[in-house]
C-alpha cells in the first residue's frame, strides 16, 4: 500500500515540456527501520520552485521523530511527461526515492507517492 504526497500549487505552469514556479507542500514519510530501530517518521513543509529546466529547489522546514524542526534548503531534479500528466521528481524527504505526481488540467494539484521506495516507507 502506498499512501499520497500532495503539493499545492500557488503560482506555476506547464508549458509543453516546463514546469515553473512556486508550490507550497506538506509531506510526511513514515519508514519501519526495522525490529531493532522502530519506526522513523519525517515530515517537512514550506515551497518548491520549479526552475522550468529539470531543477528544482526547495526551501522548507523538516522534522524527524521527536527532534525539532529544522530549515532545510536544497535542491533536486524533475522530468514533467506530459503524455501521461505526470512528474518524476527527487523526493523532498528522502533524496535516494523518487515521487510520481499526477497533474490536472489546471495544474493547480500535483498529488503522488513514492514509486521506487522499499515496502516499509509510505508516503502522505
Amino acid at each position: 500500500m502506498r499512501i499520497l504526497f500532495l503539493f499545492t500549487l500557488l503560482a506555476g505552469q506547464a508549458i509543453g515540456q516546463s514546469l515553473t514556479g512556486a508550490f507550497h507542500f506538506v509531506q510526511m514519510s513514515v519508514r519501519a527501520a526495522g525490529a531493532d530501530r522502530g519506526v522513523e517518521v519525517r515530515n517537512a513543509g514550506g515551497t518548491i520552485t520549479f526552475d522550468g529546466s529539470g531543477g528544482y529547489r526547495l526551501a522548507a522546514r523538516m522534522g524527524q521523530n521527536a527532534e525539532p524542526m529544522g530549515d532545510v534548503d536544497r535542491s533536486g531534479s524533475y522530468e514533467l511527461r506530459s503524455s501521461t500528466a505526470s512528474v518524476v521528481l527527487t523526493n523532498p524527504i528522502l533524496p535516494e526515492v523518487h515521487l510520481e505526481a499526477r497533474y490536472n488540467d489546471g495544474l493547480t494539484v500535483l498529488l503522488g507517492t513514492s514509486r521506487d521506495s522499499d515496502e516499509c516507507t509510505y508516503d502522505l
